[in-house]
């Protein structure tokens, strides 16, 4: 089924949005940071072994991304977007009410 990347590392950066990601509260035995789990944490673990790829899920707390005045970015976001973090993905689920209020694409900008 589908395609087979041969057991590389896909690295994924995880906010705090339950149920879809969540710190379980427990740890890795290997790594020592927090496991993360719900139902997209679970989709791509599930991908993982329909693919053949080990996943590698970062846990970025409630910190999804902000664009700084001076142009750089922080949290989940930041980890995709500048290539030399090694990250592959976000495991990010939009905001019903971002697109019911008509601000999609609208970024938070801090000082």
């Amino acid at each position: 089924m589908g395609r087979n990347l041969r057991g590389r590392t896909l690295i994924a950066a995880a906010p705090e949005t339950p149920p879809f990601n969540f710190n379980s509260g427990l740890k890795d035995a290997a790594s020592g940071r927090p496991l993360i789990d719900g139902t997209l944490c679970r989709t791509f673990r599930a991908a993982a072994h329909a693919f053949n790829f080990t996943p590698d899920i970062h846990y970025t707390g409630y910190d999804y991304g902000t664009l700084h005045k001076n142009g750089t970015w922080s949290g989940a976001y930041s980890k995709v977007h500048y290539p030399d973090s090694g990250f592959d993905m976000d495991l990010i689920v939009s905001n019903e009410l971002l697109w019911t209020q008509g601000d999609v694409g609208k970024v938070p900008v801090v000082n």
